[in-house]
């Protein structure tokens, strides 16, 4: 059994930039997809973020999305039913597949080069979010977080790199996810941003198992990167991940129900 490693923080690196890498090659041939950059209504950052591809619940199977000069790779909206299998998405700013409120399994694709050109200290950059919460205008006129319907479904046998911040995310209250068997893989060792393989956070659930998680390594002293983050989770079961290379394996801050066996 693996021991449960403290959790000090992780908050905002800071600023700093790295070479651009190349896109990570498709792992099947497929149909491929040039990415429109249409508007979402899900919002970050006082904005309406864009997507190459709405999704639908026609199955997206064997294609190549691009989503380069898009937020988005592959967006479903809330309440839709879909799946991404055997396909490449790359390319997007902020996130590589987005499941908002809906039920959406990806399974046996590539996610990657997910973040700014080039990437940097924004904390932005997820490979794959599946999530509740979208941002709203506030009666103040602040940026607030709201979180409404649920999200699930199952992410298996993917693999996830070349990110900025994050790989595989369920985030808030009503998300949940079944992520095994995948690949994720981070920068490395790198200064400017702490990046953070698996998250399970703010009000999600999820079981994490048999994934191989690398590489997530934040070199400055006070904030750690973990190769899985479990975050204020309502509830998370962890169970028989390898590790490689990651700055701290299993940052427990949170995991609600659920056993954490890793």
């Amino acid at each position: 059994m693996r021991h449960l490693l403290p959790l000090t923080l992780v908050l905002l690196a800071c600023d700093g930039s790295v070479t651009d890498p190349p896109a990570k090659q498709s792992m099947d041939v497929g149909v491929a997809v040039a990415g429109v950059c249409t508007p979402t209504p899900f919002r970050r950052d006082g904005r309406f973020l864009t997507a190459a591809v709405i999704g639908t619940a026609v199955p997206i199977t064997r294609t190549v999305v691009d989503a380069t000069g898009c937020d988005i790779g592959i967006y479903y909206p809330p309440t839709t039913t879909g799946s991404v299998d055997q396909s490449t998405v790359a390319g997007a700013a902020y996130f590589g597949v987005v499941n908002h409120s809906g039920h959406v399994d990806v399974t046996r694709t590539s996610v990657s080069n997910i973040g700014e050109r080039p990437f940097n200290g924004a904390q932005h950059g997820n490979a794959i979010l599946y999530t509740t919460e979208n941002q709203v205008l506030g009666t103040d006129g602040t940026d607030v977080i709201v979180a409404t319907g649920s999200a699930g479904g199952t992410i298996s046998g993917n693999s996830v790199s070349l990110y900025q911040k994050g790989g595989i995310i369920v985030r808030g209250a009503g998300a949940s996810a079944d992520i095994l068997d995948n690949q994720v893989r981070g920068l490395g060792p790198v200064d400017f941003i702490a990046q953070n393989g698996i998250q399970v956070s703010t009000g999600g659930t999820g079981v994490v198992r048999d994934n191989v998680v690398a590489d997530n390594n934040y070199t400055p002293a006070g904030t750690t990167s973990c190769g899985i983050l479990l975050f204020q989770a309502a509830g998370a079961k962890v169970q028989q991940n390898t590790y490689f290379n990651d700055e701290t394996n299993l940052c427990n801050a949170g995991k609600g129900g659920g056993d954490v066996s890793d």
